[in-house]
Protein backbone atom coordinates (compact mmCIF):
# COMPACT_ATOMS: atom_id res chain seq x y z
CA UNK A 1 0.00 0.00 0.00
CA UNK A 2 1.43 3.37 -0.95
CA UNK A 3 0.42 6.34 1.55
CA UNK A 4 1.95 9.42 0.10
CA UNK A 5 2.67 12.63 1.84
CA UNK A 6 1.63 16.19 0.84
CA UNK A 7 2.11 19.55 1.49
CA UNK A 8 -1.59 20.02 0.33
CA UNK A 9 -3.74 18.73 3.41
CA UNK A 10 -6.53 17.97 0.43
CA UNK A 11 -4.10 14.81 -0.47
CA UNK A 12 -3.28 13.63 3.25
CA UNK A 13 -5.53 10.87 2.93
CA UNK A 14 -4.63 9.50 -0.23
CA UNK A 15 -3.96 5.97 -0.41
CA UNK A 16 -3.35 3.30 -3.04
CA UNK A 17 -2.67 -0.06 -3.23
CA UNK A 18 -1.88 -3.03 -6.01
CA UNK A 19 -2.73 -6.60 -5.16
CA UNK A 20 -1.85 -9.08 -7.67
CA UNK A 21 -3.09 -13.33 -6.97
CA UNK A 22 -2.47 -16.17 -8.59
CA UNK A 23 -4.36 -19.24 -6.90
CA UNK A 24 -4.75 -22.43 -8.23
CA UNK A 25 -6.99 -25.24 -6.44
CA UNK A 26 -7.25 -29.09 -6.54
CA UNK A 27 -10.53 -30.82 -6.08
CA UNK A 28 -11.96 -27.42 -5.41
CA UNK A 29 -16.02 -28.08 -3.74
CA UNK A 30 -18.21 -26.35 -6.15
CA UNK A 31 -21.74 -26.84 -7.90
CA UNK A 32 -21.94 -26.65 -12.16
CA UNK A 33 -24.22 -24.00 -13.32
CA UNK A 34 -27.38 -25.97 -14.97
CA UNK A 35 -26.37 -24.71 -18.52
CA UNK A 36 -23.17 -26.47 -17.83
CA UNK A 37 -25.04 -29.81 -16.89
CA UNK A 38 -27.26 -29.78 -19.92
CA UNK A 39 -23.95 -28.78 -22.79
CA UNK A 40 -22.02 -31.58 -21.39
CA UNK A 41 -24.72 -33.86 -21.15
CA UNK A 42 -25.85 -33.00 -24.65
CA UNK A 43 -21.72 -33.31 -25.71
CA UNK A 44 -21.99 -29.52 -27.35
CA UNK A 45 -18.67 -29.08 -25.98
CA UNK A 46 -16.97 -32.33 -27.29
CA UNK A 47 -17.36 -33.94 -23.28
CA UNK A 48 -20.04 -36.92 -24.07
CA UNK A 49 -19.61 -38.26 -27.66
CA UNK A 50 -21.23 -41.28 -27.34
CA UNK A 51 -24.23 -39.42 -25.38
CA UNK A 52 -24.16 -41.89 -22.24
CA UNK A 53 -26.84 -41.46 -19.99
CA UNK A 54 -24.71 -42.73 -17.48
CA UNK A 55 -22.59 -39.71 -17.94
CA UNK A 56 -22.12 -37.62 -14.74
CA UNK A 57 -24.03 -34.27 -15.88
CA UNK A 58 -26.66 -36.48 -17.44
CA UNK A 59 -27.38 -38.05 -14.36
CA UNK A 60 -28.60 -34.48 -12.73
CA UNK A 61 -31.02 -34.39 -15.35
CA UNK A 62 -34.56 -35.26 -14.06
CA UNK A 63 -37.91 -35.69 -16.65
CA UNK A 64 -41.32 -35.82 -16.28
CA UNK A 65 -43.77 -38.25 -17.06
CA UNK A 66 -43.88 -37.01 -21.17
CA UNK A 67 -39.95 -37.20 -21.67
CA UNK A 68 -39.68 -33.10 -20.84
CA UNK A 69 -36.62 -31.78 -18.35
CA UNK A 70 -38.56 -31.46 -15.22
CA UNK A 71 -35.18 -30.67 -12.80
CA UNK A 72 -31.14 -29.81 -13.25
CA UNK A 73 -29.79 -31.55 -9.59
CA UNK A 74 -27.03 -28.51 -8.75
CA UNK A 75 -25.25 -31.32 -6.20
CA UNK A 76 -21.91 -29.73 -4.76
CA UNK A 77 -19.03 -31.58 -6.65
CA UNK A 78 -15.44 -31.92 -6.42
CA UNK A 79 -14.34 -30.93 -10.09
CA UNK A 80 -10.79 -31.34 -11.10
CA UNK A 81 -9.42 -28.17 -10.62
CA UNK A 82 -9.85 -24.06 -10.37
CA UNK A 83 -6.93 -21.73 -11.94
CA UNK A 84 -7.42 -18.07 -11.53
CA UNK A 85 -4.98 -14.80 -11.35
CA UNK A 86 -5.43 -10.99 -11.93
CA UNK A 87 -4.77 -7.75 -9.74
CA UNK A 88 -6.95 -5.76 -7.82
CA UNK A 89 -6.30 -1.78 -7.61
CA UNK A 90 -7.79 0.09 -4.70
CA UNK A 91 -7.46 3.67 -4.34
CA UNK A 92 -9.26 5.85 -1.06
CA UNK A 93 -9.44 9.51 -0.60
CA UNK A 94 -11.00 11.55 1.89
CA UNK A 95 -11.24 15.80 2.15
CA UNK A 96 -12.76 18.20 4.31
CA UNK A 97 -15.12 20.40 3.37
CA UNK A 98 -14.08 23.38 5.27
CA UNK A 99 -17.01 25.27 4.32
CA UNK A 100 -19.49 22.87 5.44
CA UNK A 101 -17.98 22.55 9.03
CA UNK A 102 -17.55 18.69 9.61
CA UNK A 103 -18.35 17.91 6.00
CA UNK A 104 -16.42 15.57 4.19
CA UNK A 105 -16.12 13.90 0.74
CA UNK A 106 -14.95 10.54 0.60
CA UNK A 107 -14.30 8.55 -2.32
CA UNK A 108 -13.42 4.65 -2.31
CA UNK A 109 -12.98 2.29 -5.11
CA UNK A 110 -11.63 -0.97 -6.12
CA UNK A 111 -11.24 -1.90 -9.73
CA UNK A 112 -10.16 -6.17 -10.23
CA UNK A 113 -8.34 -7.00 -13.21
CA UNK A 114 -8.90 -11.04 -13.71
CA UNK A 115 -6.35 -12.39 -16.01
CA UNK A 116 -7.48 -15.84 -15.95
CA UNK A 117 -10.02 -18.00 -14.54
CA UNK A 118 -9.92 -21.74 -15.72
CA UNK A 119 -11.73 -24.73 -14.56
CA UNK A 120 -11.73 -28.42 -15.01
CA UNK A 121 -14.34 -30.75 -14.35
CA UNK A 122 -12.49 -33.87 -14.18
CA UNK A 123 -8.94 -34.58 -13.09
CA UNK A 124 -8.66 -36.09 -16.49
CA UNK A 125 -10.06 -32.93 -18.30
CA UNK A 126 -8.09 -30.27 -19.92
CA UNK A 127 -8.95 -26.81 -18.35
CA UNK A 128 -11.32 -24.44 -20.01
CA UNK A 129 -11.32 -20.76 -19.75
CA UNK A 130 -14.03 -18.62 -18.46
CA UNK A 131 -12.55 -15.32 -18.19
CA UNK A 132 -15.09 -12.45 -19.37
CA UNK A 133 -17.67 -14.87 -19.50
CA UNK A 134 -21.20 -14.88 -17.67
CA UNK A 135 -23.66 -16.73 -16.60
CA UNK A 136 -26.85 -17.23 -14.34
CA UNK A 137 -24.41 -18.52 -11.65
CA UNK A 138 -22.66 -15.78 -10.83
CA UNK A 139 -23.30 -12.56 -9.07
CA UNK A 140 -22.47 -9.01 -10.14
CA UNK A 141 -20.84 -6.48 -7.77
CA UNK A 142 -22.77 -3.20 -6.70
CA UNK A 143 -20.17 -0.70 -5.84
CA UNK A 144 -21.45 2.86 -6.98
CA UNK A 145 -20.00 2.74 -9.77
CA UNK A 146 -20.64 -0.41 -11.59
CA UNK A 147 -18.97 -0.97 -14.61
CA UNK A 148 -19.29 -3.96 -15.89
CA UNK A 149 -17.33 -5.01 -19.30
CA UNK A 150 -18.40 -6.58 -22.58
CA UNK A 151 -18.60 -10.04 -21.67
CA UNK A 152 -19.27 -13.52 -23.75
CA UNK A 153 -22.41 -15.26 -23.06
CA UNK A 154 -20.61 -18.75 -21.16
CA UNK A 155 -22.06 -20.69 -23.38
CA UNK A 156 -19.32 -19.76 -25.86
CA UNK A 157 -17.32 -22.01 -23.73
CA UNK A 158 -19.52 -24.44 -23.01
CA UNK A 159 -20.93 -25.21 -26.60
CA UNK A 160 -19.04 -23.13 -28.86
CA UNK A 161 -20.33 -24.09 -32.13
CA UNK A 162 -23.62 -22.35 -31.13
CA UNK A 163 -23.00 -19.74 -28.57
CA UNK A 164 -25.63 -17.62 -27.42
CA UNK A 165 -25.27 -13.57 -27.50
CA UNK A 166 -23.13 -12.07 -24.78
CA UNK A 167 -23.27 -8.61 -23.10
CA UNK A 168 -22.54 -5.21 -24.39
CA UNK A 169 -20.47 -2.67 -21.98
CA UNK A 170 -22.62 -1.16 -19.43
CA UNK A 171 -21.79 1.65 -16.95
CA UNK A 172 -24.37 2.52 -14.47
CA UNK A 173 -24.01 5.37 -11.53
CA UNK A 174 -25.43 6.02 -7.89
CA UNK A 175 -25.45 8.83 -5.56
CA UNK A 176 -25.65 8.90 -1.77
CA UNK A 177 -24.59 11.72 0.60
CA UNK A 178 -24.69 11.83 4.56
CA UNK A 179 -25.50 14.92 6.19
CA UNK A 180 -25.07 14.94 10.25
CA UNK A 181 -27.06 17.39 12.66
CA UNK A 182 -25.67 16.53 15.58
CA UNK A 183 -24.21 13.65 17.71
CA UNK A 184 -26.96 12.01 17.88
CA UNK A 185 -28.99 12.95 14.72
CA UNK A 186 -27.62 12.51 10.55
CA UNK A 187 -29.58 12.17 7.48
CA UNK A 188 -28.87 10.11 4.59
CA UNK A 189 -30.39 10.07 1.34
CA UNK A 190 -29.55 8.14 -1.98
CA UNK A 191 -30.34 7.76 -5.73
CA UNK A 192 -29.73 4.43 -7.23
CA UNK A 193 -29.24 4.22 -10.82
CA UNK A 194 -29.17 8.29 -11.33
CA UNK A 195 -29.30 8.19 -15.02
CA UNK A 196 -32.09 5.84 -14.98
CA UNK A 197 -30.53 3.57 -17.57
CA UNK A 198 -32.42 0.59 -18.53
CA UNK A 199 -31.32 -2.61 -17.15
CA UNK A 200 -29.41 -4.93 -20.35
CA UNK A 201 -30.80 -8.26 -21.86
CA UNK A 202 -28.98 -10.71 -22.42
CA UNK A 203 -29.74 -14.72 -23.03
CA UNK A 204 -30.54 -16.91 -20.23
CA UNK A 205 -32.81 -20.01 -19.00
CA UNK A 206 -36.67 -19.12 -18.88
CA UNK A 207 -37.50 -18.64 -14.86
CA UNK A 208 -33.91 -17.94 -14.17
CA UNK A 209 -32.83 -14.16 -13.28
CA UNK A 210 -28.91 -13.33 -13.15
CA UNK A 211 -28.04 -12.76 -9.63
CA UNK A 212 -27.04 -8.99 -9.08
CA UNK A 213 -29.73 -7.61 -12.04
Amino acid sequence: MLRPEFASPVFNSLSFSVDYYDISIRDVISTAAGNTALAKCYNQDGSNPSYSVADTFCQLISRDNIGGIANVSLPYLNPGGLKTSGVDFQLDWAASLGSLGEGRFTLNSVVSYPGSYQIKNFATDAFQEFRGTIDAANALPLPRWRHLNAMRDVTAVIRPANPASGAPACDLFDLTARVRVNDAYQFRFGVTNLFDKAPLVIAGTPGNTLPGT
